[in-house]
């Protein structure tokens, strides 16, 4: 979580410099507490450590490469590593050797937090390209993990990372691509079988939710107190608290898609500003003392940084990521 948190405070758009120094110094600081972390959990895995190190070290390579100021070439070429380390582990779990429960669980973590961290990483890559080890390995992952998800399920609060069915984190890979390269790569076929998908994904989750996702929202902007609960309106689904990340995560893909077809002069099916609310309505629902997810935020706050317009909005993203992190430095000092 301190590695992710790290990443945070490097991704925030600081717009002087004693700010940039600030998040500089505040993500340096949570990546070594993040180091330290990882050799207390190696050291109390017993006999696990050996299978799960190298994995794990790539992951936490990978998230330092995220952090740096402007994109590195290092973040594909930890994701690559990492694609042949699943495309092993997924060919010993078809093998006849039986794993114990710990080891399915770690297996299991192992594969979501490639998913997650091979979608979400594209942004702080120059120019990625997609690497054929990094689509199998994704392809072999989704795979692997079909028969721990159930569909139907809105709530996948057994799942380690992803919360969600890891197509959402496929799409979500392809549209971050799609919105980089736009100027070679836009495909209108293959954006509007993304849009679908990002629908499709949102119904099934919302099935069973009382509130209209797609119903008015009331944002009242004027409001200075950015501590102050509910100024973007009621939260949906409030019974499920698991539903809020995916919901934020389908909320920025939309704004990708929407950004893309306003580029080409396409009909949108969204309007911007409506997502952008959207968005920040959720963010001013996150709690970090008790939400699950709240170390996988820091990819939908990095889109809603690069899209909303008010100063109020702003300060409540750095609010909420201030919160993560005086949440996180408290658990950490109690452990």
């Amino acid at each position: 979580m301190q590695s992710l948190l790290a990443c945070c405070a490097f991704e925030y758009p600081a717009h002087d410099a004693y700010a940039q120094q600030y998040f500089q110094r505040l993500a340096e600081t949570l990546y070594v507490q993040a180091v330290a972390g990882l050799r207390r959990s190696l050291e109390s895995t017993g006999r696990m450590a050996p299978t799960t190190a190298v994995p794990r070290t790539v992951l936490l390579l990978c998230i330092f490469e995220r952090t740096r100021p402007l994109p590195s070439s290092a973040v594909g070429t930890h994701l690559s590593g990492l694609a042949q380390l699943v495309q092993s582990e997924v060919t010993k779990a078809t093998s006849n050797e039986a794993l114990s429960p710990q080891e399915q669980l770690m297996r299991r973590v192992t594969l979501e937090a490639f998913i997650f961290h091979a979608a979400t990483s594209v942004s702080f890559q120059p120019l990625p390209d997609q690497d054929p080890n990094v689509e199998l390995a994704l392809t072999l992952a989704e795979h692997a993990l079909q028969g721990v998800f159930s569909r139907g399920t809105p709530n996948h609060s057994d799942s380690p990372v992803l919360g969600v069915p890891p197509r959402l984190f496929l799409d979500i890979r392809e549209i971050s691509l799609m919105h980089m390269k736009h100027d070679e790569e836009y495909n209108p076929i293959h954006y509007l079988r993304l849009l679908s998908d990002i629908e499709a994904i949102e119904k099934e989750l919302l099935a069973n939710c009382n509130s209209d996702p797609n119903g008015p929202i009331s944002v009242d902007l004027t409001v200075p107190a950015i501590n102050r609960l509910a100024t973007y309106g009621p939260r949906p689904c409030a019974s499920d608290t698991f539903l809020l990340g995916p919901q934020l995560y389908l909320v920025s893909a939309k704004i990708l898609l929407t950004d893309m077809s306003q580029r080409y002069n396409h009909m949108c099916s969204y309007d911007m500003h409506e997502l952008v609310r959207e968005g920040m309505r959720l963010v001013d629902q996150l709690q970090p003392s008790v939400d699950y997810y709240a170390e996988y935020y820091s990819w939908p706050i990095h889109v809603l940084a690069r899209f909303v317009s008010s100063q109020h909005g702003r300060d409540l993203l750095l609010a909420k990521v201030q919160e993560f992190w005086e949440e996180t430095s408290f658990r950490g000092a109690d452990e």
